[in-house]
């Protein structure tokens, strides 16, 4: 895909999450910074919104990453279905997966569920309510999301850390699952999305 869909992606991402992604962490840092970190933060609301039917700001709430974490970007409990959603995101050329980054969320997934969360950033232990109660919950099912602004294929090693965090986590049974979502996928939502806004512009305009 081109360097169009990622900005029409961009643009989505701006209108949508402009009001309510935190970048108060990131107020001394340049305004190219910034927007980088505000449109990784906002990749992984957007992903949150869509798979759990979230609003805009529900979804942007759950944003857990700190200024110096590159492992979990965000988590969400939903209650009623009994999912543990743990996300990834990141925003950048050559998005596929920097092992770096995996590995980072890897360590801190093995954490979260052991549990040692305590030892992870601020925002994380902040939600220690919910994690407790998907941890202590035999119905719970965990998501693991890797959402990013490439469109190549995970690189063969990247691949290789999600498949033995698998391996590790579904050891007897299959509790933890992982989805993927790149450049395509996310433009694909987005034009669905901006879609039914339309038609739901027009129906108002018609009806009035």
């Amino acid at each position: 895909m081109s360097e169009i869909h990622k900005r029409q992606i961009k643009s989505y991402l701006q209108k949508t999450f402009n009001r309510f992604i935190d970048l108060s962490d990131y107020q001394d840092k340049s305004d190219k910074k910034r927007e980088s970190i505000f449109l990784t933060r906002s990749l992984a609301a957007f992903a949150l919104m869509v798979l759990a039917d979230l609003s805009p700001q529900e979804a942007s709430e759950s944003i857990v990453t700190g200024r110096q974490d590159n492992g979990i970007s965000s988590i969400y409990f939903d209650e009623r279905e009994k999912i543990m959603y743990v996300l990834q995101s990141i925003w950048k050329q050559n998005s596929k997966g920097n092992i770096k980054e995996v590995r980072k969320f890897s360590r801190d997934f093995k954490k979260l569920v052991n549990p040692k969360y305590t030892k992870l950033v601020s925002k994380i232990i902040n939600k220690n309510q919910d994690i407790e109660e998907a941890l202590n919950d035999a119905a719970t099912r965990f998501e693991i999301i890797l959402v990013y602004s490439d469109q190549t294929r995970l690189a063969d090693e990247t691949k290789r850390e999600f498949d033995n965090l698998l391996s590790e986590m579904n050891d007897s049974i299959d509790i933890v699952n992982m989805r993927l979502l790149n450049q395509e996928n996310i433009y694909q939502i987005i034009q669905v999305y901006s879609l039914a806004e339309t038609v739901k512009y027009g129906v108002g305009i018609f009806s009035s």
